[in-house]
C-alpha cells in the first residue's frame, strides 16, 4: 500500500514538472523580444545599399538676427527597422564642428518619417552660407548629406559692420541734397534690375523646375514662397528648395543649378513662360 502511494506521488511530480516546463517554452515562443524583425538595426551598422534607402533633408529656421536652428527630416526607405541617436548628428563646416543639440533615440520601420526639430541651434549665417556644410552621423564614414543653405538664409542678414557702414555713408551723404538724391536715384535703379534678372516668379515655375531637376511627378506637394525663393514641402515631411534664381536643392541636400538644367538632356530647358 505504502508503495503504491509513493509510486503516484512520483507519477504526479513527472506530470507537474512536464506541464510547467511546456508552459513555459510556449511563454518564450510568444515572447515579442523574441519574434524575428521586432529589433531595430543601428544606422551606422547598415550596408551601404540599406544607407541609401534612407533619406535626409535639412531646413533652417530663423531664430534671430544672423542665428538659425536646422531642423531634420529622416525617410527610412530601406527594408530595415533602423535606429538613430540625434546626440549622434555632428554639423562640419571646414575645421568647425557643431554637435547635435538633441538627446534621445528615434526608430524608424520601412516607409516612415520623423522630423526633428532644433536638431542644431543658434548657428550663424558664416556657418551655414556658401553651401560647405556637411551633416555627419557618429563619424566621417556616415556623410548623411550635403546641403545647401545659403538659399535658406534672409537676405537681409547682415552684420554689424555692414550697418554701421552704411549708417556712415547715409550721414556723409545727406550732407549734399543733391548727392542723397542721385543715391536714392541709383538705388531703386538697382532694385528694379534685381527684380528684372529673377528667373522664378510665380509658384507654378518653380514646381515645374523642382519637378524636372529631381525627376519627381507624384502629388502631394504643396508650393510655399520665402524671400529668397521656394519652399517645396511634401506630404510625407520632405522639404527641398527653389531659389529665385532656378537653383534647386532636392530633398536629400543635392542641389542642380539653373545653368545645369539648361543644358540638361532629359528635363532640362528654361524655366515654364
Amino acid at each position: 500500500m505504502k508503495k503504491s502511494i509513493i509510486l503516484m506521488g512520483i507519477i504526479s511530480a513527472m506530470l507537474l514538472a512536464g506541464c510547467s516546463s511546456n508552459s513555459s517554452s510556449s511563454n518564450s515562443a510568444n515572447d515579442p523580444a523574441n519574434v524575428s524583425g521586432s529589433t531595430s538595426n543601428a544606422y551606422q551598422k547598415l550596408s551601404q545599399q540599406d544607407k541609401k534607402q534612407v533619406k535626409f533633408s535639412f531646413k533652417l529656421t530663423q531664430e534671430d538676427k544672423n542665428k538659425y536652428s536646422v531642423n531634420m527630416t529622416v525617410k527610412n526607405n530601406s527594408s530595415k527597422n533602423i535606429s538613430l541617436k540625434y546626440a549622434d548628428f555632428s554639423l562640419i563646416r571646414g575645421d568647425e564642428t557643431i554637435k547635435s543639440d538633441k538627446k534621445g533615440t528615434t526608430t524608424l520601420s520601412h516607409g516612415q518619417a520623423i522630423t526633428i526639430n532644433q536638431l542644431f541651434t543658434k548657428v550663424s549665417t558664416t556657418t551655414l552660407s556658401n553651401g560647405q556644410v556637411k551633416i555627419q552621423y557618429l563619424n566621417s564614414d556616415n556623410i548623411v548629406a550635403k546641403p545647401d543653405f545659403s538659399d535658406q538664409i534672409n537676405v537681409d542678414d547682415s552684420d554689424d559692420q555692414d550697418s554701421s557702414d552704411t549708417n556712415t555713408s547715409s550721414n556723409s551723404s545727406s550732407q549734399t541734397t543733391s548727392s542723397n538724391d542721385d543715391s536714392q536715384s541709383d538705388n531703386s535703379s538697382d532694385s528694379t534690375s534685381q527684380q528684372s534678372d529673377q528667373v522664378v516668379k510665380r509658384a507654378d515655375q518653380a514646381e515645374d523646375l523642382y519637378r524636372r531637376a529631381t525627376g519627381t511627378w507624384s502629388g502631394g506637394l504643396t508650393v510655399q514662397k520665402t524671400s529668397g525663393g521656394w519652399n517645396m514641402i511634401w506630404d510625407t515631411g520632405a522639404n527641398g528648395y527653389v531659389d529665385n534664381n532656378g537653383n534647386v536643392t532636392s530633398s536629400q541636400g543635392v542641389t542642380t543649378t539653373y545653368d545645369e538644367m539648361l543644358h540638361a538632356q532629359q528635363n532640362g530647358g528654361p524655366v515654364k513662360p
